[in-house]
This record gives structure tokens, sequence and C-alpha cells, in this order.
């Protein structure tokens, strides 16, 4: 016994020669942490990933070795999960050196927390709120930048398991970032103490999350077997950029627009179907206005409509008659005849143009069945240079990669009303949990997400977009779906459950297209974090920063 105690202290206390090769483990462990990646890694980096790293820190007494090991450790997790950032396939070199801007600015947020992990071992329970509550607050701040930067948080390593996930109901995102903080903080502690009473207060906050979310699920299990089913069809039609839009110097591979709306018909058909309650097409479905007249009336009713009397009529603004006497028609138009068609409610990215105003919008179309009136919601967080124009001085920049035209952003959460109360969000809005939940609270009771990812081909971009809208139906207790040029189109119960999912690409690499056909359950709950959102966790935070500064005088505080 004496000698396993031995071996054991001697391989607890940090020396020189095993601090890198615990400095790599932790690396190693936290950047393969990914909630999708396999379970073991994220069980490890929500154990040990921060825990080692922050134990480590603790042991060097130069502020400046601190900062620099602290600052190197980040920025290679960063470089790691990021790494879908530095696709160079649409955007050139020049997405490298974002991707490289934002793993250094994570970094050095890092970094500046290290120089608050107290040298020679010394930490307690407010020193760990104290790191906790910082990081939680540098990870919000993120949201403040340009249009914000939501993805890659430290407590998506929480939502590997279905347990450990139902915590984001109560405190969001955010919070999950400031328990894996708090309780890695905890775990030092305990390591650097050795007492029992600190082993059992870290292993007793590890467990937690999974014994409150076990709780959780037992409570809503027979609501949510009782609830209400719809039938949706959700359409990836898995195309990449040039062939969706007319690029320069690739026409070649353009599929013309009369011919991605029969793709579009073709999967219908595939969910062999008559009926349906809910029809989602992705953002953008087809290039083009929604309501600019380019469709021959006569080509598009030949090659997809037979029952002519459930077509919607031709008239302003979704139709047009030339001078010659023949009728065009407008995407607007199609989508309301997919309405008609399948008695169906129907949702459709499309784009819109203001000409009084002159004014783009990135938007999605409500369509009901025999409905004259369409409602729209405006995508309300652009991404800058790609829909955005940060700077004027930029214009001719951007000119060099054919983006010429930007969008205006929408003001309004807006909700449509049919069998479901629906809101919408496009593509990356649905990293933002502010956003997302004012769509609760004026009355949603399910999400959708219509997404093109194709922006980023063959990268891990799909499945982190994918993690984030199974977060967002936990944090607002609604079911979610998503439809998706490119990237995974789900169907996602309240307590982010997958029940149906079309992955975006095949065992070949090749884009996935297609219907994903099923139902989707509409049981929904009212949350924690849907009443309160962010401001809980960020009042704590700010108190325990707060109380810590109470308790530490400011002299002595620096000169630790």
């Amino acid at each position: 016994m004496k000698k396993i105690k031995f071996f054991i202290k001697q391989n607890l206390d940090l020396k020189f020669q095993n601090f890198y090769i615990l400095f790599f483990l932790s690396l190693f462990i936290t950047a393969f942490g990914q909630p999708d990646r396999h379970f073991s890694f994220a069980l490890l980096a929500y154990l040990f990933g921060y825990l080692i790293i922050i134990r480590l820190l603790l042991e060097v007494k130069s502020k400046f070795r601190r900062c620099s090991y602290g600052f190197l450790w980040a920025l290679g997790v960063q470089l790691f999960q990021l790494n879908w950032l530095s696709t160079t396939h649409y955007h050139g070199f020049g997405i490298v050196l974002v991707y490289l801007l934002v793993c250094f600015l994570v970094a050095f947020q890092f970094s500046i927390l290290t120089f608050f992990m107290k040298k020679n071992g010394s930490l307690n329970v407010f020193r760990a709120l104290l790191i906790a509550s910082l990081w939680t607050l540098m990870e919000w701040s993120r949201l403040f930048y340009l249009c914000g930067f939501p993805f890659n948080n430290s407590g998506l390593v929480l939502t590997f398991n279905p347990f450990s996930l139902q915590l984001a109901s109560l405190v969001g995102i955010y919070g999950l970032t400031f328990w894996v903080l708090f309780t890695a903080s905890m775990g030092a502690f305990a390591w650097e103490k050795k007492t029992n009473l600190g082993g059992g207060i870290w292993i007793s906050l590890l467990a937690f999350p999974f014994f409150f979310g076990a709780v959780h699920l037992k409570m809503h299990e027979k609501k949510l077997q009782k609830s209400q089913n719809i039938s949706v069809a959700l359409i990836q039609t898995g195309l990449t950029t040039e062939q969706k839009w007319p690029c320069p110097g690739m026409e070649k591979s353009f599929i013309t627009r009369i011919n991605q709306w029969e793709r579009i018909f073709a999967f219908l058909r595939e969910g062999g179907k008559e009926k349906f309650d809910l029809i989602v097409l992705p953002e953008s479905a087809v290039p083009g206005e929604a309501y600019k007249t380019n469709i021959s009336y006569e080509a598009i009713c030949a090659r997809l409509f037979m029952q002519e009397d459930k077509l919607p009529p031709l008239t302003h603004p979704l139709a047009f008659q030339k001078s010659n006497g023949k009728w065009m028609v407008s995407h607007a138009w199609v989508a309301q005849a997919i309405a008609n068609l399948y008695n169906s409610d129907v949702i459709a990215g499309l784009n819109d143009y203001e000409a009084l105003e002159d004014k783009n919008y990135n938007s999605a179309f409500y369509f009901q069945p025999y409905q004259q009136k369409r409602a729209r919601y405006d995508k309300q967080i652009l991404v800058p240079l790609a829909e955005y124009l940060p700077l004027p001085m930029m214009r001719s920049f951007i000119a060099q990669f054919g983006i010429t035209a930007f969008f205006t952003p929408g003001k309004e959460s807006k909700i449509f009303t049919g069998k479901v109360p629906i809101f919408v969000s496009i593509c990356y809005e649905e990293g933002y949990s502010h956003l997302v939940r004012k769509g609760r609270l004026n009355g949603a009771k399910m999400f959708v997400n219509i997404t093109n990812d194709g922006w980023f081909p063959k990268s891990r971009l799909p499945i982190e977009h994918y993690n984030l809208g199974k977060v967002r139906a936990v944090e607002n207790g609604v079911p979610v779906l998503r439809a998706c040029n490119t990237g995974i189109t789900a169907v996602i119960d309240a307590f982010g459950k997958t029940t149906a999912i079309l992955p975006d690409i095949d065992y070949r690499g090749k884009n996935l297209s297609g219907v994903l056909s099923g139902t989707a359950n509409c049981y929904s709950y009212n949350t924690i974090y849907s009443k309160f959102g962010d401001r809980l966790i960020i009042i704590l935070s700010l108190c325990c920063i707060f109380f810590f500064l109470l308790t530490n005088r400011p002299t002595s505080f620096i000169k630790k």
C-alpha cells in the first residue's frame, strides 16, 4: 500500500518532465471533445480536458509563461475544432486569414483568463467561480463582434449525452460553459489538495447534469408520448454553389431554375404521400427573387403539373402576361402551387426585393393552401462581406469575388401561424440563443431552420451547425425541423433527440439530396431558459466576479 501511495504521489506531483505530456494530453482530448465525435472523447474532455490545463497553469509561477502556455493551448484547440472555417474552395486564401484571426482572438481570451489562475497551486471555490464566470462572459462577448460568432462554445461538450444536454433548459449554452469550467476548476482544486472531500465535491459536480437530465426526461416522458404529431416533408436539394447559381466561369454547371423545381417535385413524389401537414424548402431554395416572373407557365405546367384545377390564379404579383399573350410565373407562384397540390403549409427560402425601398432580403415565405396572403420573415443576422458590407471601402475588394449586391437585415421575429405556430431561423441565425428565444416568447411552438452550408463543402460546418440546432430545441423546450440545401436535414424533438435525419454527404463524399419524409412530435413546454434567457447566467457570473473582488483587496489581488 505504501508503494502504491508513493507511486501516485510521484505521478500527481507536477514536475518538469511530465508537464508537457499532460499539456498535450489535455490539448488532444479537449480538441477531440466535440459532441458529434465518439462519446468517449467528449466524456474525457468533460472529465479532464480543462481540469488538466488549469492544474498545470496553477503550477507556473511566471505570469508571462502562464499566459503563453494558456495561449498556445487554446490556439491548438481552436485550430483543430474550427478547421471547417479554413475551407478555401469558394473563398480563396482570404478565408484562411479569417480562420487564423478567429482562432487567435479566442486563444487571446483564454490567455487573459490565465492571469486569474493564482500561481503556487492555490485554488478555492471562489476562484473557481471567478474562472468559470470570466470565461462564460468572454464566450458571450463573441456575439457582439461584427455579426457575432456563436460557434464552438465550451459548454457543447455537455451535449454529447441526452441526459447532460437537458441542463441547457435551465441555463442555456452559456450556462453549460459555466458548469464545465467551474467543475474543471474544482477538479483542479481537488487534485491539488488530494482530500476525500474535494474529490467527493468534484464527482458530485460532474454527476449533477446527468442526474438532472434523467429526472427531467422522466417527468416529460408520458406527455411526449401522448402529444400531437404532424407529417412533414423536408427537402434537401444537395446542390453545389455552381449548380445552384450561375457563377462566372462555371455557367456549364448551372442547373436551370425550372430544372431545379423539377428536382424538388421529384423529391416530393419520393415522399410517397398525397398530403403533408408541412413542407419545408431550404434557404434560397431556387435562385432569383420570389416575385420575379421568369418561368414560362406553359413549360412548367407541361413538365410538373397535371392538376390544373389546383394551380393558383395567374394574377399579380405571382404571374405576368407578356405582350404576346404568354404567361410567366414566379417562384412564389410555384411554391403556392405546391401548397395547393399537397394541401400543405409550405415554408420556402426565397430572396425578395422591395422596389420602393430598393432593398434586398434573404427571406423565408409561408404559403398556405389556396390563400392569397403570404407571410414573410427576413433574416436578421447577416454574414459580413457575403450578405452585408461592414465598410463601404471594401466594396471593390468584394466585387472581385462576384459579390455586388447585399441584403438588408430584418427587424422582427415573426411567427407563422398554421397547424403549429412556427418561428423560422435562416442559416446560422440558429446559433444565436437570444434570437431564437425571441421566437419562443412570441408564441412559437416549433422552430424551423432553413440552411445552406454549401459554401464550406466537405467540412465539419454542417455537423457543427446541426449541434447548435439540438441545443436550441432543449433551451426552449421546442421541436426543431431543419431543411438544408447542403447540410444536415433533421427532425429534432423538444429534448434534443433526433428522430429522423438525412446527412449532408454519402459514403463517397458526394452531396446527398432528397426528401426527409416522416412525422414530427409537436410537444413543447416552457423552460427556465426561455423565461429568463442568458440574463440568468450573465447576472450570476457578474455577481461571482463582484463577490470575488469584494473579498480580495485590489492591492493584494494584483500582487498574486
